[in-house]
């Protein structure tokens, strides 16, 4: 018989002395990223990163961001819809990092339906007119809200 696997349970930083002290020592190196005008994380991780020690120090990182309004509620609407919302969540998380999408190094994005990349370029192409290097793939699923569409996004402070 099978030994049932146990997955961990989810532990908020404040839980924890332990858990409290690895928070801020990363916090030495690193500042989360928040904004009200991106849709509020649900689960354990924020919109994105900053670097804060030379050598790497004003490197930003985002997390997936997707066609999903600031109170959480999906866009269910044409790929350049999706694609606008995507671009705009990325420029407010940006601009919550004291940055821009004129500073955007590397995009990742990730279609349902890689059909959708010539249609969202039309979009994409006015948010990011320098060009930086960019990634396109087709997953099966994008969790966790089920959305058709996500960008991760690297730029400089």
């Amino acid at each position: 018989m099978p030994i049932p696997i146990q997955q961990p349970k989810y532990t908020k930083p404040e839980d924890s002395e332990e858990v409290r002290q690895q928070v801020a020592k990363s916090h030495q190196v690193m500042r989360n990223i928040t904004s009200d005008r991106v849709d509020r994380p649900i689960g354990p991780y924020s919109h994105g990163m900053v670097t804060t020690v030379r050598p790497l120090s004003g490197l930003v990182f985002l997390c997936g961001q997707c066609p999903v309004f600031p109170d959480g509620t999906v866009l269910e609407g044409t790929v350049e819809e999706k694609t606008r919302l995507v671009c705009e969540n990325a420029k407010n998380a940006l601009e919550a990092a004291g940055t821009s999408l004129d500073k955007v190094v590397k995009v990742t994005m990730f279609f349902t339906d890689i059909a959708d990349y010539d249609e969202s370029n039309s979009v994409y192409i006015k948010y990011f007119p320098h060009i930086p290097a960019r990634s396109a793939m087709e997953v099966s699923k994008i969790p966790p809200r089920g959305t058709t569409l996500q960008m991760d996004v690297i730029a400089l402070q």
